[in-house]
């Protein structure tokens, strides 16, 4: 109506000459108000609520939560936090491209849309690279079929016709899962599922409300046949926030009719990946922004997760996506346009979408930092000798010198790298009672031990496996204790430096029973 008010006002009377025929208006009505002027209220300072006010309207059509028809006053109860509206509305990157911004900011507790800011939040686009962590390696760690240190050889490879390619045609050879989904590499993702099938991943897609509708190698990159929202890729990603709970989010929290509530959304959460698995997963998202694909992230005082998505080819970019997530927001971007005309190459998911994202996590924590989500107690942090894991495919634990990765218990590799182990003790605490003795180990890397009892140049040997060690029933003398700590792997044994006790003395009192004489 504003720009083309006589079109406006003809087809408002088209609506109501269409009520009046289906007998929801009666004559009368109909009559007085198709002369009925429309009244025009326009008001600069709200124009940044409007995308979120838009967007919410469609949510609310979508879902029917009222009679259309209904007499009365329909209050509609939503998550939006007007500063951050305001904020995001006129977030500036910096740009001189020209191409449409979509942007949403959860509140992850909830999943309550807090922000909103895009021309159609229903459209659908490719995800691109955001499939992979939801799509094809979730699902696998969660099925404890790969783990973060799964090694997956990244070289060229002809799929029966089907070459997938890399960002800039480079490829890095033997990477773990860690990497590939760090460096957001194209080939890993597409030989895991073209070795595990579609099954699995479409799954946990269904899980995650999220129809891929694909049945070719190339949806492993995003290329599937209907597209995703933004608002549904953001809960992708947000069910790793939450523990691997998924809760679809919503513009609405509540709905009432003349002050009675007819509406107000369900908080229940379904479990689609373990708590192991989301942790692994973040823990990934989060060596994005330390040494991958997100690294425009990098600076900041907390710990983030994040991917990024690009969709295009050699002439250009359609989709680029930075999807990021703190233990208490997840900050959605799209850039892209709605006609499908493409965008200049330099538009990539780490560029502007990832500076749109860092202005917004820049806003949302000014004041007070998010906290890390937390360490789940079925994950277990063990460091890798990385040479032997990507030359040999061989994991072996390195303490000294290894690369951390997490694993779900009972996933993790128990052989050691031998050459890097030296048993050690560092303290032995003995103590002298009844003629009897106690000793009290504290080791570095043994789990056995050779314990030889000393006395006036006689040695009696001992083998222990635990770190408390007691011996009973010693006769009058001056002892010590040469214990060994030794490093048992599988049968390879590696013995550590002696260390000697101080000195004891035992000396039994013998008592006459003189009434026994």
């Amino acid at each position: 109506p504003i720009q083309s008010y006589e079109n406006a006002f003809k087809r408002k009377n088209t609506v109501l000459k269409t009520m009046y025929d289906n007998e929801y208006i009666d004559k009368p009505l109909y009559n007085a108000t198709l002369k009925e002027e429309i009244k025009l209220v326009e008001s600069k300072n709200n124009n940044y609520i409007y995308p979120y006010v838009k967007a919410t309207l469609n949510e609310f059509n979508s879902k029917v939560l009222v009679n259309p028809y209904v007499s009365g006053t329909v209050k509609i109860y939503t998550y939006l936090d007007l500063s951050l509206q305001n904020y995001v509305y006129n977030l500036n990157a910096n740009t001189n491209y020209k191409y449409s911004r979509q942007q949403i900011v959860k509140n992850n507790k909830n999943n309550g849309i807090i922000a909103y800011f895009g021309e159609n939040s229903n459209i659908e686009r490719s995800p691109a690279s955001c499939i992979k962590p939801w799509y094809v390696y979730a699902p696998l760690i969660n099925e404890k079929l790969i783990t973060e240190s799964t090694v997956i050889i990244d070289e060229e490879t002809n799929f029966n016709g089907y070459t997938p390619k890399n960002y800039a045609n480079k490829y890095y050879g033997a990477v773990t899962t860690k990497t590939a989904i760090s460096k957001s590499l194209n080939v890993p993702s597409v030989k895991l599922l073209s070795n595990y099938g579609f099954e699995i991943a479409n799954e946990y897609a269904n899980k995650l409300n999220v129809q891929v509708n694909g049945d070719n190698l190339a949806v492993a990159l995003g290329a599937t046949n209907t597209g995703v929202t933004l608002k549904k890729l953001a809960d992708t990603y947000t069910v790793f926030a939450n523990n691997g709970n998924y809760l679809e989010s919503s513009f609405i929290n509540k709905v009432s009719i003349n002050n009675t509530p007819i509406y107000e959304r369900n908080l229940n959460f379904n479990k689609v990946f373990s708590d192991e698995t989301a942790y692994i997963i973040s823990d990934t998202l989060n060596d994005s922004v330390l040494n991958g694909t997100s690294k425009k992230l990098y600076d900041k005082n907390y710990k983030i997760y994040a991917k990024t998505g690009t969709n295009g080819n050699e002439n250009g970019n359609l989709d680029a996506y930075t999807i990021c997530y703190t233990s208490e927001h997840t900050v959605a971007v799209w850039l892209g346009n709605y006609d499908n005309s493409l965008m200049d190459n330099a538009i990539t998911g780490g560029t502007y979408p990832a500076v749109y994202t860092k202005y917004t996590l820049d806003y949302l924590y000014k004041n007070n930092y998010p906290t890390q989500i937390e360490l789940p107690s079925g994950i277990v942090s063990v460091n890798i000798n990385e040479n032997e894991l990507l030359n040999n495919q061989t994991e072996l634990i390195d303490n000294e010198n290894g690369v951390n990765f997490y694993y779900v218990k009972g996933t993790e590799p128990t052989k050691y790298k031998n050459s890097e182990i030296t048993p050690k003790i560092k303290n032995a605490v003995i103590k002298v009672s009844n003629n009897n003795v106690s000793i009290n180990l504290e080791s570095e890397n043994a789990n056995e031990f050779i314990i030889n009892r000393c006395c006036n140049k006689n040695k009696t040997t001992f083998n222990a496996t635990t770190f408390s060690f007691f011996d009973e029933k010693l006769n009058n003398g001056i002892y010590y204790y040469e214990i060994t700590p030794v490093f048992n792997n599988n049968g390879n044994k590696i013995l550590g430096k002696p260390y000697v006790t101080p000195s004891i003395k035992i000396n039994k009192t013998i008592v006459n029973d003189w009434w026994k004489e």
